[in-house]
């Protein structure tokens, strides 16, 4: 039995259920004890997040993909890799339609690599969901912004 556990700013597995060992996949599957997980989040915080033995529980598959999904966007932003930032908030954003946050991101996205149809039926999508507030007003914005363009 392998499960996930999604640790604050670091991801690890659990091997042999709930009494099992924890691993670490990113450091040659080194065996972790509950004390060096207390230390890596410690460190990862700079000592400002409190431990939690919450932070060993298992995590959903669902949880798994969008945080696999959101490292590597935040990998691809941080290598300013458009291409592939966009297909991985592409795939997040389908999966999670409800994010309006990830849907406007998404059709901004779009607009800067020039697919104003797409970007125009991110928008309106997000208009139809979202009818008020700072999101709406940016899709607005975007829409008024592809009609100029287009024109």
């Amino acid at each position: 039995d392998v499960r996930g556990v999604g640790m604050p700013g670091h991801f690890i597995i659990q091997v042999g259920g709930t009494e099992g060992l924890f691993v670490d996949p990113f450091h040659e599957g080194k065996l972790l004890s509950i004390d060096d997980c207390q230390e890596i989040v410690h460190t990862l915080s700079q000592g400002k997040l409190p431990w939690d033995e919450d932070f060993l529980l298992p995590i959903s598959t669902n949880a798994f993909l969008e945080r696999v999904l959101r490292n590597l966007m935040n990998s691809y932003l941080r290598h300013q890799d458009t291409l592939h930032f966009y297909r991985a908030i592409r795939f997040l954003s389908s999966h999670q339609p409800d994010t309006p946050e990830l849907q406007l991101t998404l059709g901004h996205i779009e607009e800067a690599l020039g697919d104003l149809h797409r970007a125009k039926r991110t928008y309106k999508a997000i208009l139809a969901r979202f009818q008020t507030g700072p999101i709406a007003e940016e899709a607005t914005q975007g829409l008024q912004r592809i009609r100029r363009a287009i024109h």
